[in-house]
């Protein structure tokens, strides 16, 4: 199965961090510049966008005979079998939201770092792969997805804030009627729309997260320094989920010292990178590495905002952080190179 869960799903929780580990290690050591690993990522996540679609257009009972011939059960998020468009191939909508997330963000770096005749390409296939996003009904991956957008769009267009602002106007006013327009004709569209609107209501719209994230303050302040345990919170706190915040869960578990580590290790694998697409150098390198400069810049902002609300670092948004940080870390060295070589030839 391509990007199934049961390809992450390794026995234990130990031999899964460490191939992560070595997949970033292998990615950062090796020239990846002529390695396509953005177009991969793009082309094989693209499968989900078109089953979103597939499982939305044909009838219900297809989805559900698909879903009884590889899963016991109903996916969550489909809501027994009607919604299979949510969740598509995968067995939570989740993962289904994740793999297009990861795509529409390949695409996005593809699109800045390509050339005229490229963007004209490009950008159909984005909007539907972010249309595809749209009806997982996933608020989290969505909102930080745009969210990694409009940063990298003012990190590598270098225009002021009144100009993003301005432009974001422009694309929202565009937007909302042919939104509107898609919801008249299929109005699964706005069903990430309802999920919101428990905001204006009066509802629990943290899906009990606020209760999991009260529990694990209570349980850091038990014991601040070390923490209760790696992975204890749910043995301690007798809640059968995660914490739904990263940084809430390593507090808890490891302690003020467990989480300046891997606050350390992210942040400063996001500001280096941050700095070289930030250098004036950058427009000057081959667009093969541009790409691979910007996707690994917005697939770690869409890392560490995703961290706020959902469990990446237990699930398998952290494989694809090793992927994008990896081939970040792997640029620099090609880029000293590429320096040099400008540098020889002004001289």
């Amino acid at each position: 199965r391509i990007y199934s869960d049961s390809f992450f799903s390794l026995d234990g929780g130990i031999l899964k961090y460490n191939i992560y580990i070595l997949l970033l290690l292998f990615l950062a050591f090796n020239r990846l510049d002529e390695i396509r690993v953005v177009l991969i990522l793009s082309v094989v996540g693209y499968i989900h966008v078109i089953a979103t679609y597939a499982f939305l257009l044909l009838p219900i009972k297809i989805y559900q005979n698909f879903t009884k011939a590889h899963y016991r059960k109903f996916p969550q998020g489909t809501e027994g079998g009607v919604k299979g468009y949510t969740a598509a191939l995968n067995s939570h909508y989740s993962s289904n939201a994740l793999y297009i997330a990861v795509t529409v963000l390949a695409l996005w770096a593809s699109y800045l770092a390509g050339n005229r005749k490229n963007k004209k390409t490009i950008l159909p296939l984005f909007i539907m792969a972010f249309g595809a996003l749209i009806l997982t009904e996933k608020r989290g991956h969505l909102l930080f997805c745009i969210g990694s957008i409009i940063f990298s769009y003012y990190v590598y267009n270098r225009e002021g804030i009144s100009k993003i602002v301005k432009r974001i106007f422009e694309v929202i006013i565009v937007l909302i009627p042919m939104y509107l327009v898609v919801g008249m004709i299929f109005p699964s569209a706005f069903g990430v729309l309802n999920r919101f609107s428990g905001l204006f209501s009066g509802k629990d719209i943290s899906n009990g997260r606020f209760h999991f994230w009260l529990v694990a303050i209570k349980l850091f302040f038990s014991h601040p320094l070390r923490g209760i345990g790696w992975e204890k919170y749910m043995d301690v706190a007798k809640i059968y989920h995660n914490v739904h915040n990263v940084y809430l869960q390593l507090l808890c578990e490891t302690g003020i010292i467990g989480l300046l580590i891997f606050l350390g290790f992210i942040l400063n694998n996001f500001i280096t990178i941050h700095k070289i697409n930030k250098d004036r150098f950058f427009h000057y390198l081959p667009s093969n590495i541009k790409l691979n400069l910007i996707f690994s810049e917005v697939i770690q902002i869409f890392f560490i905002l995703y961290c706020l609300t959902g469990n990446c670092l237990y699930d398998n948004t952290l494989f694809f952080y090793c992927v994008g940080a990896g081939i970040g870390l792997a640029t620099q060295s090609v880029i000293r190179l590429y320096k040099s070589e400008v540098y020889r030839k002004v001289l």
